[in-house]
């Protein structure tokens, strides 16, 4: 969907690449949309935007200081971490979890970061 919705140019890359060819993509790409696994983390790392789609199994790993955009969705009792503090942080950080993340979210939330970067970069432009 996400794919079909953006138009041209928007393809996705799940194990086509080397870990060198996936280093050197985050590292250039102007936004990461990936879960939360390593590759969110190798693009805070270069600095690069992320859109992360979070299954509260550790709520306390967030990003990052990069700018960035967590869309949320809860994951069943089971598939949780059975650590003590994490348990607790989950309780006290999620009342309500989102069930979900609905496909126009994810396009939404790349239109806001692709933004953001654009203005970022016109900025250091204009004061360079």
């Amino acid at each position: 969907y996400i794919q079909k919705e953006s138009g041209e140019g928007v393809f996705s890359m799940a194990g086509k690449l080397s870990v060198e060819e996936l280093l050197a993509a985050i590292k250039i790409t102007p936004l990461l949309i990936s879960n939360n696994t390593d590759p969110v983390h190798i693009a805070a790392a270069f600095k690069t935007p992320v859109l992360v789609l979070y299954a509260l199994t550790n709520p306390q790993h967030t990003p990052w200081a990069v700018d960035h955009e967590i869309l949320a969705f809860d994951v069943p009792v089971e598939k949780r971490s059975k650590n003590t503090i994490i348990k607790y942080a989950y309780q006290q950080s999620f009342h309500n979890p989102p069930v979900k993340v609905l496909p126009e979210e994810i396009v939404e939330g790349a239109e806001r970061l692709l933004l953001k970067a654009a203005v970022n970069f016109r900025e250091e432009v204009l004061n360079y």
